[in-house]
């Protein structure tokens, strides 16, 4: 059993709503903030940051990207911003109404409440979008925000976000709670280091981003669909052969958008074939959550798949060593991963040699590919509109949207010659790598924090230089 003991004193300096509840004095937490009050140590109000609640209006979003951006909840991810998945508008007028929103470079926002609670980023682009009301902007005073940013997404600073969480069905976080939070004064210089890094990670992955829309631009050029816009008919004209051969009666199977791609991928030059017929499907496997354990086998669901095409190993869970492995589907290298239900039906994720003998959630299926020299071709192919509106034409709609193994299987996808798979797949390697590179980054300059914090300065420096050094061997040798 754990338990703390607190003067009366730190609960009502602590918290501006006094809060005695056990989970805000957990022994880890107390242990952090000791390790963070050294002598020199001061809050983060003392170091002069700013924090900014942004308003919120009745959201009407623009069609064709028009207006001012707006950045969602769901946009602050660990470190940087995603400024690519799903963007919205807003109009000038109603981003008028919201310049306290507006978010400028080198800004951090936390996310104050939701299911990305503490998720904290560095915004680096100068385009200003505005903010929505459920993350903060921070503006860093006399500290380099690049270093900041690396601290609040340490072990320490995270902890300690979470610390200050209140609220159960919906958690939140106040802002005089962040004020408060603790950091020890570290040098100009050694702060000054992290804006290099965090330079550094930007160009890889604006190198990765490019390198991924050059492969993209080849494979839809290709099948002659590089520009293609879909568009939702209101109303078109079908046969009753053809919901008879489909098995299928509604209307939104039938839309004419769906119809051109197939009809692109079938009178390909180079022939067609299906995913079923280069592969094999594998539905996940269910495990009761009374296995969920912090370290044993990963079990990967829905929630791990990220958009850029790779596992989120931060948010997975294990199970433990009272799990007894039957049956169960697992995963290898060069498996890739797919949503079948919800909102991010369709979702692919290739696995790493890490992952292997990972076990897929019963919300996923497992696709290994006949061919593994083919991998990094379907690592675009899966994602790409040829396959992901195939997904949204064949899933069935219940409470919520579903496709089978089946249904995958019989995914029409073209022949591409060897030459030019083999040229898209140069391109995807290059963003893996690149993109491989950013996060290792990340994960040098997090751990750089800690090693400052537990140390000093001079054993971070150290550690730093080691660090990208082995990182460029190991990238050559690659």
């Amino acid at each position: 059993m754990q338990y703390s003991v607190v003067r009366i004193s730190k609960v009502l300096s602590d918290s501006d709503c006094l809060r005695y509840d056990a989970d805000f004095f957990k022994p880890e937490y107390l242990e952090i903030e000791s390790k963070l009050k050294k002598p020199n140590f001061k809050t983060l109000k003392e170091f002069g940051i700013k924090i900014y609640h942004p308003n919120e209006i009745k959201r009407e979003y623009t069609e064709n990207n028009e207006g001012v951006r707006f950045l969602r909840a769901q946009n602050v991810r660990p470190f940087l911003a995603d400024n690519e998945s799903n963007p919205v508008y807003i109009s000038k007028q109603d981003a008028e109404k919201l310049k306290r929103n507006k978010i400028k470079k080198n800004d951090i926002l936390i996310t104050r409440t939701g299911a990305n609670f503490g998720q904290c980023c560095l915004y680096l682009l100068d385009d200003e979008p505005i903010a929505s009301s459920h993350s903060f902007i921070v503006r860093s005073g006399i500290l380099h925000p690049a270093f900041l940013a690396v601290f609040l997404n340490s072990r320490y600073g995270r902890n300690l976000l979470n610390k200050g969480m209140y609220g159960g069905v919906q958690p939140e976080i106040a802002p005089f709670y962040i004020y408060n939070i603790p950091i020890p004064s570290f040098s100009d210089k050694f702060q000054k280091k992290f804006n290099g890094l965090y330079n550094d990670i930007e160009n890889h992955i604006n190198n990765s981003k490019s390198l991924y829309q050059q492969a993209e631009n080849l494979l839809l050029e290709e099948l002659g669909l590089k520009d293609f816009q879909p568009k939702h008919q209101l109303f078109y004209i079908k046969n009753y052969s053809d919901t008879q051969k489909a098995e299928r009666f509604d209307a939104e199977y039938f839309q004419p958008q769906y119809e051109e791609i197939v009809k692109k991928i079938k009178n390909y030059q180079g022939g067609f074939s299906t995913l079923g017929k280069e592969g094999k499907f594998t539905s996940g496997s269910f495990v009761s959550d009374s296995f969920y354990s912090d370290s044993g086998i990963p079990y990967i669901r829905i929630k791990e798949l990220s958009y850029k095409g790779s596992i989120d190993k931060e948010k997975l869970i294990f199970l433990n060593e009272k799990f007894k492995s039957k049956n169960e589907t697992r995963v290898a290298e060069g498996d890739f991963v797919i949503a079948t239900i919800g909102n991010t039906i369709g979702k692919v994720c290739l696995i790493d040699k890490e992952l292997t003998g990972a076990i897929p959630s019963n919300n996923t299926s497992k696709y290994k590919l006949n061919n593994k020299d083919d991998v990094f071709f379907y690592q675009i192919l899966l994602q790409s509109i040829l396959v992901q509106k195939q997904i949204e034409r064949d899933f069935t709609q219940t409470a919520q949207p579903k496709i089978s193994d089946s249904a995958l299987s019989n995914i029409a996808v073209p022949l591409i010659s060897d030459e030019k798979k083999k040229l898209i797949s140069t391109k995807i390697q290059e963003y893996v790598n690149s993109n491989s590179k950013s996060k290792s980054l990340l994960e040098i300059a997090k751990k750089a924090v800690e090693i400052a914090i537990e140390d000093n300065e001079d054993q971070a420096n150290k550690w730093i230089d080691q660090e990208l050094e082995k990182l460029e061997v190991r990238l050559s040798s690659d």
